[in-house]
């Protein structure tokens, strides 16, 4: 059975697998904490971003578009579309030309990792939808829409165990019909929200699902328990702790105020919706002027040995968000992806299966007699790399407002639907522009709030 990893573990798991582990301590510092810095505010994202752009000066290195990939990543956080942009398409180009009609079936010698990286489908899909989004705000919706296309198609399956999950990247369906409906094709737009609403749960999924909620409901109690304790210690010090904060309020997302401490007297909202049926329509998405897409969590993680590979989740407890504008409760988000629901019903690639027939071989060898030596030379090692600054789930709040400068403020949920009042996030001066598609990505992180937005 698959077992959660932790944010811990993704830092022990970083030392044991990525490139460059064998330089000095400091350096693998560092690289924990540019690996760190989607979940620890306290990294500094524009010295993550360095970090990352320096290691993917070199097109043609076989890791490049790994390297690639986290630059991209960290310079959308900093709000650095135009960088990211610039990073994504090299890196599209790349894996473009490496690949071929019967590379991934190709069983040869010689380790995975010592291949040009092209990145798992659900890799490659999320590239072409960071694309498309960044063509989307840049208004260049008929190039978006072809991204979208391309990150569905990325995303496919070709295996017959995992056959009904084709077609199931319902993020690019979602924004390939607010593609559509900007190029003035509502049918088209009807067909894709259509799509972005078909979730098919995965084997054991309920199984799974029964289990976490479980496992949220036991921390939440030894998270209450610690808040209050540590509230306790701030405040009946000696000398008490200047902005002590009782952080034990953990309502549900059903008893959360209507208006926040500081609203506005006006409520600046024209429209929104909590249900799924009227926001996935044309003639709602046609109205909302201010689109959030909101990301959670981290990644998945990939874990190796010489026989194969396995994708497992992170353990991450912001699973919901409620948005407040100006104070005023706008709505909830709504899931599109999670990318470990993608990355575990893709089924086996040719690249797979061959490694499956090279550890067999292996096996053989070296009960051949003579030969048996040679087994040592039949390296069978897996792939190892894969995009760590991926978020595990994204999300999205769409409404229609008045326009103007706004205070965002994004609260965030565990799975059970309870409060987490350090994962809360706050944007201010957010400009909503009158007959404009206003959008934004904002990540949630822990201890994150009272943030500026990043602007292009």
């Amino acid at each position: 059975m698959l077992k959660h990893i932790t944010l811990l573990g993704i830092c022990i798991l970083i030392g044991a697998l990525t490139t460059g582990c064998v330089a000095s301590q400091n350096k693998r510092m560092t690289l924990v904490d540019a690996y760190s810095s989607r979940a620890n505010k306290n990294i500094d994202q524009n010295k993550a971003a360095r970090f990352f752009g320096a290691k993917c000066q070199k097109k043609t290195h076989r890791d490049y578009s790994k390297w690639g990939m986290e630059y991209a990543s960290a310079c959308m956080s900093n709000g650095n579309y135009d960088a990211a942009f610039k990073e994504m398409m090299g890196v599209r180009k790349s894996i473009v030309q490496q690949r071929s009609a019967f590379a991934e079936g190709v069983a040869a010698v010689g380790r995975e990792d010592l291949k040009p990286f092209k990145g798992e489908p659900f890799e490659r899909a999320m590239l072409g939808y960071y694309l498309g989004m960044i063509h989307y705000i840049s208004a260049d919706y008929n190039n978006a829409r072809i991204f979208f296309a391309q990150a569905i198609e990325a995303d496919n399956t070709t295996a017959e165990n995992m056959a009904k999950y084709r077609n199931d990247l319902r993020l690019a369906h979602y924004w390939m019909g607010r593609s559509f409906l900007q190029l003035g094709k509502s049918d088209n737009a009807r067909i894709a929200f259509t799509k972005a609403t078909e979730k098919l749960d995965r084997k054991r999924q309920a199984r799974f699902d029964k289990s976490f909620a479980k496992g949220q409901k036991k921390l939440r109690k030894k998270r209450l328990k610690l808040e209050a304790t540590s509230f306790k210690n701030a405040s009946r010090a000696k000398v008490p702790i200047p902005g002590a904060t009782d952080m034990t309020a953990s309502p549900s997302m059903v008893e959360m105020p209507a208006l926040l401490g500081a609203a506005s007297t006006a409520s600046p909202i024209l429209l929104s919706t909590n249900s799924e049926s009227q926001f996935f329509t044309p003639e709602y998405q046609k109205e909302v002027n201010l689109t959030i897409m909101i990301e959670l969590g981290n990644g998945p993680v990939k874990v190796v040995n010489e026989y194969g590979d396995k994708i497992l989740p992170v353990q991450y407890p912001d699973r919901q968000t409620v948005v407040y504008i100006d104070g005023h409760q706008a709505g909830k988000s709504f899931q599109l992806v999670d990318l470990f629901h993608q990355a575990s019903t893709r089924g086996r690639s040719g690249k797979d299966n061959a490694q499956i027939g090279k550890a067999i071989t292996k096996q053989v060898l070296s009960y051949v007699p003579y030969v048996g030596g040679l087994a040592d030379y039949w390296n069978i090692m897996p792939d190892y790399r894969y995009w760590q600054l991926l978020p595990g789930e994204v999300h999205v709040f769409a409404a229609k407002v008045k326009p103007g400068l706004h205070t965002i403020n994004i609260k965030a949920f565990d799975v059970n639907g309870y409060l987490l009042p350090r994962y809360g996030v706050t944007r201010y001066h957010v400009p909503v522009v009158a007959g404009q598609d206003n959008v934004y990505m904002i990540p949630i992180q822990r201890e994150a709030d009272n943030v500026y937005v990043a602007q292009k």
